[in-house]
Order: C-alpha cells, then structure tokens, then sequence
C-alpha cells in the first residue's frame, strides 16, 4: 500500500508540475504576443515643423513605399502632420524631402528617413516630431532637441519663391 500510495503521489505531483509549467508559459506566450501586437493597433502621428527661420519657406514631400502625402509649402513656424498604422512586419517607413533658399541663393536641401518603425516605435511611440531648422533637421531626446540629420552641403539650385 505504501508503493502505492508513494507512487500516486509521484503522478499528482507530475501533474501538478505539467499544468503550472503549462500557466506559466501560457501566460508569458499571451503577454509576448499583446506586448508585440499592441503597437499595431495604434496611430502613430508624425508632425514636421519649419523652425529655419521667419519669413522663410520651406518645401516638404513625404512619402512611403504605399503613400506619398504630396508637396507642401511651409511658412515659418507652421507644421505638417499626418498619422498611420505600422505594418505587421513592422517595416513601416517614411522619407520627407524638405528644401529652402538658404541667405545665400542656394537651395539647402535633403531627403531624410523621418518615420521608421523599427526605429521609432520605442524613440518616439505614438508622437514623433520633427524640427527643420537652419543646421539641420531634429528631433526630440532626453537632452532636449538634438540633430538627427545635418544639411547635406551640395545643394545648388533656386527654389520656387
């Protein structure tokens, strides 16, 4: 009786082991899948800003593999936004042109990587903002706005006035 009982015992135990092992990586499996997916569900909103300087305009198009936003015109201070899902690969990725007539003639210009979902998911979350500004386009860091892209330095034509 006792070979018995020691090995019904040693069953339940097992049992006991399989189904907890079983909760356990269930319940991490859930929280990896809604932790992961729970992005997919949201708007991810882009704004650009043309902080270059006043009386100055600035040229922008964005645009991804599926959308282009169009040209746009703006003024000092005024910004362009738009907002999105990331895709299930998460590859979800938006280049801007943006240009202006630097005080010299020239046309200061650049075409720039402004949303990439594997980049930003985690930089930005749901709001990435952007700042066009006289040295460069940038972005907000926990030290304060920081350039993420210079001026390229060969620019050369006249913009539109």
């Amino acid at each position: 009786m006792s070979t018995s009982t020691s090995s019904s015992h040693g069953h339940l135990f097992k049992l006991i082991t399989l189904v907890a092992l079983t909760l356990v990586i269930g319940c991490s499996a859930t929280w990896e899948v809604s932790h992961n997916t729970e992005f997919y569900w949201r708007k991810i909103h882009v704004h650009v800003e043309n902080d270059i300087t006043p009386n100055k305009m600035m040229e922008l198009h964005c645009k991804s593999k599926d959308d282009d936003l169009g040209l746009r015109s703006l003024e000092y201070k005024e910004s362009f936004s738009w907002k999105f899902k990331i895709n299930f690969s998460k590859t979800t990725l938006f280049f801007c042109y943006m240009g202006w007539n630097g005080t010299d003639g020239k046309l200061v210009q650049g075409s720039f990587e402004i949303y990439s979902a594997k980049r930003d998911r985690t930089r930005c979350g749901t709001q990435c903002y952007w700042s066009a500004r006289k040295d460069g386009v940038f972005s907000p860091s926990s030290e304060g706005y920081q350039v993420m892209y210079p001026w390229p330095t060969n620019s050369t034509l006249l913009l539109r006035d």
